[in-house]
């Protein structure tokens, strides 16, 4: 099945039906998403998980989507991510930091000068100020895999969580 998914996103829908194509690719891609969530949440073999974690870490852009809306992923990914990061988060945090980093370093790549992330982004972020409504917003990476997966840690391990948190994040 995971491989079917992955063929799936590699071709795209219209080389195997016929589907009248009016804008761009992101309905098909949240469709094909939806099937490795389902995949991801189904097995139980781990070897099958982690292979899934690391395609959705090499093919999909995971650092660039911010705010309300999705231009690079879908984020159905995000919860897969989320799900893996809630799952064990004290041994799955570096695993994901390195994905995260890897994206960073190949995204500055295009700017010439020699930026490497070193934890601090160079892209800064999104604040908005509407009536008297004010927002900053974060990465949806931020927003929707590690803010969920620390809280839900801090809830059951309160000491320990602030522990992790403090040394290894």
């Amino acid at each position: 099945m995971f491989n079917i998914v992955q063929q799936l996103f590699s071709v795209g829908l219209k080389e195997i039906f016929y589907i009248e194509q009016k804008e761009d690719t992101r309905w098909e891609r949240e469709e094909i998403s939806k099937l490795l969530k389902e995949l991801y949440e189904k097995t139980s073999n781990n070897a099958l998980k982690e292979n899934i974690i690391e395609y959705v870490g090499r093919t999909f852009n995971l650092i660039k989507d911010d705010g309300e809306h999705w231009h690079y992923t879908p984020p159905v990914i995000f919860e897969i991510l989320r799900q893996h990061a809630k799952e064990d988060i004290e041994n799955r945090a570096s695993e994901l930091k390195r994905i995260f980093v890897c994206h960073y370093m190949e995204f500055y790549k295009k700017f010439r000068r020699k930026l490497q992330f070193k934890g601090w982004e160079h892209m800064g972020g999104i604040t908005s100020f509407w009536g008297n409504q004010y927002t900053v917003t974060d990465r949806h990476f931020v927003n929707y895999i590690l803010k969920p997966a620390l809280w839900n840690y801090y809830q059951k391990h309160k000491i320990k969580a602030w522990r992790f948190i403090a040394n290894d994040c």
